[in-house]
């Protein structure tokens, strides 16, 4: 294949926008396409972005799934999200086959070999990565980074059977997330602000502010620790990469 494996993030049986986002991350790099979708049926999901396929019981399955896909695909590059659900298997994977590896990534490109972006030190230096003498490297990348791509293509589709031992770690239940106002990472425009506001009743100031400049109101974590917003606002290492 010698070109770019994406594996499929899914939730409940929906595909997430961070595999569409993986595949326009894709277009910028050399060589096919393949998106493997992981599951014990993979037929449903992959039909809902025209693309290619063990439960999610555990991490373990997927980091046996993901070795068998690298081994019967020879990738140059393996991506996913820069997600908890692939910081379970992402980075295992890499150290298992000794692939390079790098995550939240910003910007891939190829230039004389592959070379990944991502920031360091709270965003104040964006660095370069290169990856001599790794015929493989896995990247996570960032969400909400890449568009994602519209899913309209005409993929051929394959299966491949993966061995899956027996595992100490088993999915117990799912249980939902409680719901904030509103999604600040798919926010197009911010407005954010922190202790300088000074007071509480000074905060509905800024909620009118963001309305009529058609932002929506984010916040730093004090305002968030004091009480006054809500978490699912919070901006920042602590908060939500935005």
């Amino acid at each position: 294949m010698a070109g770019t494996l994406i594996i499929a993030e899914h939730l409940r049986g929906q595909l997430r926008d961070i595999t569409r986002e993986c595949v326009t991350a894709a277009a910028a790099l050399d060589g096919p396409v393949a998106v493997a979708v992981v599951a014990r049926d993979p037929a449903a999901i992959a039909a809902q972005a025209n693309v290619s396929g063990v439960d999610e019981n555990s991490s373990d399955a997927y980091v046996n799934a993901a070795e068998a896909l690298v081994a019967a695909k020879q990738p140059t590059v393996v991506l996913t999200g820069f997600t908890v659900s692939a910081m379970a298997f992402a980075p295992a994977l890499a150290a298992r086959l000794g692939l390079g590896f790098a995550s939240d990534v910003i910007a891939i490109r190829n230039e004389s070999g592959l070379v990944a972006e991502r920031e360091m030190y709270g965003a104040k230096v964006r660095a370069e990565l290169e990856f001599p003498g790794k015929e493989t490297t896995v990247l996570m990348l960032r969400g909400t980074t890449w568009q994602p791509a519209e899913g309209a293509g005409s993929a051929s589709v394959s299966e491949l059977a993966a061995s899956i031992p027996p595992s100490r770690s088993h999915h117990r239940e799912f249980v939902e997330a409680a719901a904030g106002d509103v999604d600040i990472t798919k926010a197009e425009f911010l407005l954010s602000v922190g202790r300088g506001v000074g007071e509480k009743d000074n905060i509905e100031q800024f909620e009118e502010l963001a309305g009529k400049m058609g932002a929506t109101l984010g916040v730093s974590r004090p305002l968030v620790d004091a009480g006054w917003m809500p978490a699912s606002r919070q901006v920042g290492q602590s908060g939500k990469t935005v």
